[in-house]
């Protein structure tokens, strides 16, 4: 029975994961040494899942959320190290700059304030 259920959850996270989260690319630039005294910068880049959504108009108001920046949950299973604010979120083939994240305690979810970078990827 318990493997019926595993199936079944599965079977279900398959039909239901792409209709709502997309495919999205995690990136993340760090600075390290050229070895001849100066720094050039790095980008790896991680699969995940992204849904893009909006702040309401409360939160815009009450929080000073800028109108272009939106609300990216990010699905944080295998997501190691977590999205953090100056990453590049890359979705449908739209660049986002992370500006600010949250995240729930069980690390299932990270709420990503992320501002579009004027680039499309």
């Amino acid at each position: 029975m318990a493997n019926l259920l595993t199936g079944l959850d599965k079977l279900i996270a398959d039909i239901a994961g792409p209709l709502v989260f997309s495919s999205a690319s995690l990136r993340r630039v760090a600075r390290v040494s050229d070895s001849r005294g100066g720094q050039t910068e790095t980008e790896t880049a991680a699969d995940c899942k992204a849904l893009v959504t909006d702040y309401s108009a409360f939160s815009k108001s009450s929080l000073g959320i800028p109108d272009t920046d939106r609300k990216i949950l990010v699905l944080g299973h295998g997501l190691t190290p977590p999205p953090s604010p100056g990453n590049i979120l890359v979705i449908d083939g739209y660049r986002w700059v992370i500006v600010a994240t949250t995240r729930d305690p069980a690390k299932a979810v990270y709420e990503c304030q992320s501002r579009p970078s004027g680039a499309q990827a």
